[in-house]
């Protein structure tokens, strides 16, 4: 489990989203897909979620992972 979270990391794309803010830059959240929505307010400034590598090898379905929780898997 650990090592899947390191490598989702390294492709993890939040840091780059329009609503990621300095509350969540200064909790280093990131992974919202993951791990559910922020401890932060977001405003909704833009999602990238979809272009996102994690999301994309995951499967994923949704966005603002960051203010709406953990992902869901696609319906296959």
């Amino acid at each position: 489990m650990e090592e899947d979270i390191e490598s989702s990391m390294a492709l993890c794309t939040c840091p780059a989203c329009p609503s990621y803010n300095v509350c969540s830059k200064g909790k280093n959240e990131v992974l919202y897909c993951k791990v559910g929505r922020s401890a932060c307010e977001i405003d909704r400034m833009g999602c990238i979620c979809p272009t996102c590598p994690v999301f994309a090898a995951m499967m994923l379905n949704g966005d603002y992972f960051c203010v709406n929780g953990r992902a869901e898997k696609k319906e296959e």
